[in-house]
């Protein structure tokens, strides 16, 4: 059975990171929200000129289809976005319902210190643009999920949850 990880977390909480490691782990096809969404503005002409929630929606749309095919072709997914709250989560487990797949969700509890240490650092430094996450709701218990957290050794952590 097809799965796709869900990756959930608070940005700058290593979702990209282990979203990366996930899909090299699992040989599962990772599709990002960000690298989507700077791919689309740039080469799309109907991406919207407007950005904001247009754009945001724009490449969910495009994020979603992507996944959908790759599960209809047996293939496991990665989804590296923010997926803050419980109904974009939801979406997601419906398209894998729909090609009978696997829904998980990844969530980085990440401390909130750790977090502004690197936001303060990307500040610092303009790696990569700022997201606001004011409306982020952590998984629910009505959700299957399983929980990252950095202090654990990844490779351990791996083996547990991903490899088996």
């Amino acid at each position: 059975m097809a799965k796709v990880y869900v990756m959930c977390g608070l940005p700058f909480s290593g979702k990209t990171t282990l979203s990366k490691l996930i899909s090299k782990y699992d040989k599962a096809q990772r599709v990002s929200f960000d690298e989507l969404w700077i791919k689309l503005e740039k080469s799309d002409p109907n991406f919207p000129q407007s950005g904001g929630v247009d754009g945001w929606k724009y490449v969910c749309t495009k994020a979603e289809k992507q996944i959908e095919i790759l599960l209809k072709k047996g293939r496991d997914v990665v989804y590296d976005n923010l997926n803050g709250r419980k109904e974009h989560r939801d979406r997601i487990k419906t398209i894998a319902d729909k090609c009978g797949a696997q829904s998980i969700v990844v969530y980085l509890n990440t401390s909130a210190q750790e977090i502004q240490k690197r936001e303060s650092e990307n500040i610092r430094i303009q790696a990569r643009h700022s997201v606001q996450y004011k409306n982020f709701r952590n998984a629910q218990e009505d959700e299957y999920f399983i929980i990252y957290n950095p202090k654990t050794p990844i490779d351990s952590w791996l083996q547990q949850f991903i490899i088996n």
